[in-house]
């Protein structure tokens, strides 16, 4: 059974390579374009060093993983606004107000930590 679990990968080398090849083809796109409009290749006026595009592709991964990170606080928000909602329906009736003070509690960090990811995004 062992032998057809599959291993966990890291995938941000992936990721890496793929913005790679993303932002190459977006300049091949534009010089196609320009070259069809203007009749001659642009001048080489590209003064992002290998290391800028790195340092820039580097920012966008971590801007996706904000991105996710954002997308799955705000199911769990979601989550435990249902549950403080409808608490008998989650746990039962004796328990209700334990696990209400918890889970508003869970909100609460929940929120603040979304708060840090939009100001994060923001810059």
């Amino acid at each position: 059974m062992a032998a057809y679990q599959a291993k966990a990968v890291s995938a941000g080398g992936l990721m890496k390579q793929a913005i790679v090849l993303i932002n190459q083809i977006e300049n091949i796109w534009d010089k196609k374009k320009y070259l069809q409009r203007n009749g001659s290749l642009p001048p080489d006026t590209s003064l992002a060093t290998e290391s800028e595009q790195v340092e820039s592709e580097e920012s966008r991964l971590k801007r996706m993983a904000l991105q996710q990170q954002r997308k799955l606080i705000k199911d769990q928000i979601g989550k435990l606004e249902k549950k403080i909602a409808d608490p008998t329906k989650h746990v039962r009736y004796q328990k209700a107000e334990e696990k209400v003070n918890e889970w508003r509690k869970a909100l609460m960090i929940c929120q603040e930590e979304l708060s840090e990811i939009n100001l994060k995004l923001q810059v």
